[in-house]
């Protein structure tokens, strides 16, 4: 990567993917990104120690405070029955918000092993096809999770579920985010 402009990233499409419900955020993304953010879509990395390769469906930056949000994204009917997960009524593998911590503890080290100070960094799902009239309730994912009924007010939504996903970011010094886009 080494794109320095705000904006979401590919510029013109989508990265590659089969998921409708990726395409759906991200054409949203498009038009409702806060102005000034940063966004990557299909972010993908690789650990230099362990070789391990991991993705983000979205990781998201706010250049104001040094902070970025590794998005899940899943399509179809979620919802969570007794402390389980399901996508149209088929249980899945993990949680959404685990498979972004795990790309997050992923994310850490490479800025570890780059010797790169590393942005506070919080994490968030995106159910695009799944409409709800009031957020889970459970602590874990109070405040991160963003339905359908979200996605024309994005632009707003987003600022919110940044500061619940990282509500105290710690101060870095320099042009942070310049470091992050040549990752």
């Amino acid at each position: 990567m080494s794109q320095t402009n705000s904006g979401l990233w590919p510029r013109e499409a989508p990265r590659i993917t089969k998921s409708e419900a990726e395409k759906k955020v991200y054409n949203t993304l498009k038009t409702s990104l806060p102005k000034g953010w940063y966004a990557w879509h299909s972010l993908r990395l690789r650990t230099k120690k362990k070789g391990e390769f991991c993705e983000a469906d979205f990781v998201i930056a706010d250049p104001n405070h040094p902070s970025l949000l590794v998005l899940e994204v899943k399509g179809g009917q979620i919802s969570q029955q007794d402390g389980h997960w399901y996508q149209n009524n088929l249980p899945l593998k993990e949680p959404p918000l685990d498979q972004a911590f795990h790309f997050r503890r992923q994310l850490i080290d490479r800025f570890k092993e780059d010797n790169v100070g590393s942005p506070t960094i919080g994490f968030a799902a995106c159910f695009p096809d799944t409409f709800f009239s009031q957020q889970p309730a459970q602590g874990d994912l109070q405040g991160l999770i963003i339905g359908g009924q979200d996605l024309p007010y994005l632009d707003k939504i987003l600022k919110d579920v940044m500061k619940r996903a990282v509500p105290d970011p710690w101060p870095l010094k320099g042009p942070w985010i310049m470091g992050f886009c040549h990752r």
